[in-house]
């Protein structure tokens, strides 16, 4: 693809006209691309995730763990991925004269998204060989650490074959080549009951109906009047920085095996650092405090994160998040980032004092406290 303009094109015509993914609902994005091979219930809440802050996670697994382990974590991290992904699209074995074809198809989705380490593909069915080679990719780009992206091509074929199926990644970036096939030692074997969501994940995160009362617009709002733009690798950025779309359990998944691989405090610190250091970049030519808060909550309603409303005095700032995408009750990834993005927006620093979650319209209180 020689433009943008085509490569824009591409992205419109295979996610969002054919409505695999519907973006038009201010503070939820909605993913059907699974209901080809898995029935026309099959949906996921989806929302766009900085690439700084995950490549800021990786780097710091790297520094703290050292490479060899930092890898190991982040395979399982992405083959836990994969399998939640598909969990909830119903996903099942497939017969052999399916499996290339389903397994290229859900690989188009992520690829669509910019998630480019899957531009092309071979599987060889009779003995389950995947082949899959990509360059640029989000996050392995910033981190040389291409083990997520080997973990999600293992789930998913190991989903779609009905066998444990490794993979390994021979990362020279911008040039990556991912490997899969049963020649490869085991690594890890999923375990399905830590990524199934829980009981109320259908029933609070697909609305029929939402207001508006915040004022908020829709990721193709954001589209439409260029405040989120497509690169020339089908990558979507805003002021610069770029997101990537996954289903709302990604970074809960990726919290609870950094923790336990390393701690919460590493967490804490490397998710606030990034966002602090995105909304920097974000407010550079704004100076009113008011306006740099509103461009964060139109910001997050738009890449999926639900609709905000706040009140701030001189020692708190409450923030109503009504639709915060729900994976088991756990908000924390949400809270971690908000708080980064509060404290570059008001040149002060916060710490979360409440956070409270009410089922009715899938509703999210936090309460910032000025430290």
């Amino acid at each position: 693809m020689s433009t943008i303009d085509d490569v824009s094109r591409f992205v419109f015509s295979t996610l969002f006209f054919p409505k695999k993914v519907l973006i038009d609902r201010p503070g939820i994005i909605v993913n059907k691309i699974m209901q080809k091979y898995s029935g026309l219930n099959s949906q996921h809440r989806a929302v766009f995730f900085f690439e700084e802050i995950m490549s800021g996670l990786q780097n710091e697994s790297i520094k703290k763990l050292g490479r060899d382990k930092a890898k190991a974590l982040w395979y399982k991290t992405g083959k836990d991925v994969a399998a939640r992904y598909l969990v909830l699209g119903n996903a099942k074995k497939m017969p052999s004269f399916l499996q290339k074809i389903t397994i290229e198809y859900v690989l188009s989705g992520f690829r669509a998204a910019g998630q480019t380490f899957a531009l092309k593909t071979n599987f060889n069915s009779s003995d389950k060989s995947f082949v899959v080679t990509g360059n640029n990719n989000l996050v392995c780009r910033k981190t040389n650490l291409g083990d997520f992206s080997s973990g999600l091509v293992s789930g998913i074929v190991s989903f779609f074959t009905g066998e444990n199926i490794e993979a390994e990644t021979i990362c020279n970036c911008p040039n990556c080549k991912i490997i899969a096939n049963k020649k490869i030692q085991k690594k890890y074997i999923l375990n399905i009951d830590f990524v199934r969501p829980d009981k109320y994940y259908f029933s609070l995160n697909f609305p029929k109906f939402i207001s508006n009362s915040s004022g908020s617009g829709s990721f193709k709002d954001f589209i439409k009047f260029r405040k989120i733009v497509v690169d020339i690798d089908s990558k979507f950025t805003y002021k610069g920085h770029a997101l990537a779309l996954g289903e709302i359990g990604l970074f809960h998944i990726i919290a609870r095996n950094y923790i336990d691989a390393l701690s919460k405090k590493s967490f804490d610190d490397v998710v606030l650092k990034a966002s602090i250091n995105i909304a920097k970049d974000m407010f550079a030519k704004k100076i009113n405090e008011s306006d740099k808060i509103d461009e964060i909550f139109k910001m997050l309603s738009a890449v999926g994160y639900g609709n905000f409303f706040f009140r701030k005095n001189l020692k708190k700032i409450t923030v109503i998040n009504k639709w915060v995408p729900y994976y088991d009750g756990i908000f924390y990834y949400q809270q971690l980032m908000l708080c980064g993005f509060l404290n570059a927006a008001t040149n002060h620093k916060w710490s979360i004092l409440e956070v409270s979650f009410e089922k009715k319209e899938s509703t999210l209180k936090i309460v910032l406290e000025k430290r």
